[in-house]
């Protein structure tokens, strides 16, 4: 759900001031000539052309101890997180040595709300990005399976058009403003699965009620096939990304609807890492499958190491980029990609939660994986990091450390 109260859809003119003066800089950073050198890396490395290997870097739950909410001085509540996006933008342009290009156009979402699948699950935690429990409420497929329903959504045109307009006010002759709204994250199916009936008990339907189970991931893979065909219908999806680079979403022919397979589709099944590559290939792969034989390219993983089920999913249409997670055997998976797909590494971000950055242990450790995938496309992506062990220098000598050893591939 993305939802604003329409009292929050305005900036006053301070903050207006002070949006436009960090606008500036970020517009000034996207014009470096480096810039273009970049996007024609990007280029080469979507259409798997030979590159150095190139590094992205995804601060996401570590980006409270780079920018801080000190550091912001807007006022108002959506002023503030306007600035944050900015600000990031500048840390990552001046700060962070990598390929990432910075920002070229200002993302406004749709407002919206969307349904559930008639039931949802309760949740015990989670407070402050902790860790949380939830109680499934698909409890008998007898009894409960009935009351599930495809998630609908509904677009709040007035609260959308007024956030618009206030980003066009704020931002227009700076940088271009532009629809830019995650509608999902992945199209793995088994988050949904486990959401409604469990992940333990997803484990043993698998044995114990394989024909519920079959009928449960076919209700959800129709729920989102209906759901991206009111995405195209309604001419709701465009390029979700706005820099250009590691996301690699194909663009859309000029002057006509943006359909799925003018972009890139992605899936994953972190939670069935403990099944087995038969379990995988009979209850999970057909049912992504369908999905992902929607877009023009596809991207298949996360942090779930795909070893032992990387035959599977090279049987994927259009597939361009698979994940090499950190528990993932490096060797064993550049043979098996070699330079057909793009080897999409996320190192283990364990190292930058020190106190001190180990750079000998960073600088050995990189040198190995790109010695390793001397003949594979490489994309680097530090991700799924939560801190920098306080110290923002960690991810600034990493991102140094890498470059240095990618260049010198």
């Amino acid at each position: 759900m993305t939802e604003y109260n329409p009292e929050r859809i305005t900036v006053s003119t301070k903050d207006r001031v002070i949006l436009r003066e960090i606008a500036k800089q970020v517009v000034a950073l996207a014009a470096r000539p480096g810039e273009q050198e970049k996007a024609e890396l990007w280029q080469h490395r979507h259409t798997l052309q030979r590159t150095r290997p190139l590094i992205a870097i995804n601060p996401q739950n570590g980006w409270i101890e780079l920018v801080t909410p000190e550091e912001l001085t807007c006022e108002g509540e959506l002023a503030r997180e306007w600035e944050e996006v900015l600000r990031r933008e500048i840390f990552l342009g001046t700060q962070i040595t990598h390929d990432g290009m910075v920002m070229r156009r200002f993302g406004v979402p749709y407002i919206y709300t969307e349904t559930d699948w008639g039931v949802h699950e309760q949740k015990s935690g989670g407070e402050n990005g902790g860790a949380y429990s939830w109680e499934a409420p698909l409890r008998d497929y007898d009894r409960d399976f009935q009351k599930l329903r495809f998630p609908e959504i509904t677009i709040h045109e007035s609260e959308t058009k007024r956030l618009w307009e206030t980003a066009q006010d704020v931002m227009a002759d700076i940088m271009p403003v532009c629809t830019s709204t995650g509608w999902y994250w992945t199209l793995g199916v088994t988050w949904e699965a486990a959401k409604l009936r469990g992940l333990e008990q997803m484990m043993y339907d698998m044995y114990d009620h394989p024909d519920e189970f079959h009928a449960l991931m076919a209700f959800i893979r129709d729920g989102l096939n209906a759901k991206l065909d009111f995405l195209e219908q309604n001419n709701l999806l465009a390029s979700q990304n706005l820099d250009g680079t590691y996301e690699g979403e194909m663009l859309p022919q000029k002057g006509r609807q943006v359909r799925t397979m003018d972009l890139g589709g992605f899936a994953e099944s972190q939670e069935t890492v403990g099944v087995s590559p038969e379990m995988f290939e009979t209850f999970i792969f057909p049912y992504q499958y369908s999905l992902l034989a929607r877009f023009g390219s596809n991207h298949y993983g996360c942090c779930e190491p795909l070893d032992r089920r990387i035959h599977i999913v090279k049987r994927f249409p259009r597939l361009r980029t698979v994940t090499v997670s950190p528990w993932s055997n490096l060797a064993f998976m550049a043979n098996q990609l070699q330079d057909h797909y793009l080897y999409f590494h996320k190192p283990h971000p364990g190292p930058l939660s020190a106190e001190r950055l180990d750079e000998d242990l960073i600088r050995t450790t990189m040198r190995e994986t790109f010695r390793i995938t001397r003949n594979c496309h490489v994309l680097i992506l530090l991700a799924d990091t939560n801190t920098f062990g306080h110290n923002p220098n960690n991810l600034v000598r990493w991102s140094q450390i890498v470059m240095e050893e990618a260049q010198a591939v």
